[in-house]
């Protein structure tokens, strides 16, 4: 049997993946009521806040930058663990300039 839940959706074309992993979560944390109501009852507002998203994007990163050092430090290679050095200082000032924007 189809359930159709009318679950936030994003105003624009650019946030989708962010709506996906936020929907994910909100599954999850809210799964004791939905074994006890269903899964529409979960969901009351039409979009997600700015906040809301803001924290999915900032996990998103941390968990991305995370595997980036797990990386590094299993690297053997010299010029691969400079290399990725390099990389993640560039990420990092990104990711430092859309921080700024976003607050």
């Amino acid at each position: 049997m189809w359930v159709i839940v009318k679950a936030p959706r994003q105003q624009d074309a650019k946030q989708c993946g962010y709506y996906v992993m936020r929907f994910m979560r909100q599954i999850v944390e809210e799964v004791e009521i939905i074994e006890r109501d269903s899964l529409p009852s979960i969901f009351t507002q039409a979009e997600y806040s700015r906040e809301e998203i803001d924290e999915v994007r900032s996990e998103l990163a941390e968990c991305i930058q995370d595997h980036i050092y797990e990386w590094i430090q299993d690297s053997r290679d010299q010029y691969t663990k400079e290399r990725l050095d390099s990389v993640i200082d560039q990420y990092t000032k990104r990711m430092d300039s859309v921080t700024t924007v976003l607050f």
